[in-house]
């Protein structure tokens, strides 16, 4: 078996079809076995030309860790529409407005659930005796909406922002919506 002149060109190829498949090749045995096995043909000199198939398993791999919720994504556990208590963990203040507070959140629980996921938190400022600060927790029955799409042609696409942050959904809060939870371990 002879090495291929360019062989980007076929890396690159087979990278693609395993980001393509990526949805057949749910099983990680499977994948971590498409990886080792062309390292142990490699061994033999005939077979070396086989190390070019561990870019297919890490093709399949890279779609599933940066394309696809995972399966403890909070979006799986309040879609049914069941009224559910979600437990958000305030991770980043942003800029407030006149009207509302805004943070990045991390969605901690969903129901008795343990869960992942990041989401935009705006809070309602007549609702709140004292500004929340990052740590604080949030419990609400609120289920996170989709993020609005830009209004303005040609304007900062926020939701586009956000999505490559991997933020896809916003808590809308208002005064009955939460109770909000201080963070005990804080600084003075």
């Amino acid at each position: 078996m002879k090495a291929p002149k360019y062989p980007i060109y076929i890396l690159t190829i087979l990278f693609v079809t395993g980001m393509l498949i990526s949805p057949w090749l749910e099983n990680k045995f499977l994948i971590w076995g498409l990886i080792i096995i062309p390292f142990f043909g490699a061994l033999f000199k005939k077979y070396r030309p086989l190390v070019y198939l561990v870019f297919l398993p890490l093709g399949s791999i890279h779609h599933q860790q940066f394309y696809r919720l995972s399966k403890s994504n909070y979006s799986h556990f309040t879609t049914n529409g069941n009224e559910k208590t979600l437990l958000v963990q305030l991770t980043q203040a942003l800029k407030p407005n006149d009207f509302q507070f805004r943070f990045y959140g991390r969605v901690v629980k969903v129901g008795d659930q343990k869960t992942r996921g990041k989401i935009l938190v705006g809070m309602d400022r007549d609702a709140l005796t004292k500004k929340p600060i990052s740590g604080d927790l949030i419990v609400t029955q609120k289920i996170p909406k989709p993020l609005i799409s830009r209004t303005n042609p040609g304007g900062f696409d926020y939701k586009d922002y956000l999505n490559k942050i991997k933020i896809y959904d916003q808590l809308q809060l208002g005064e009955k919506d939460f109770i909000l939870v201080k963070n005990q371990i804080r600084g003075p």
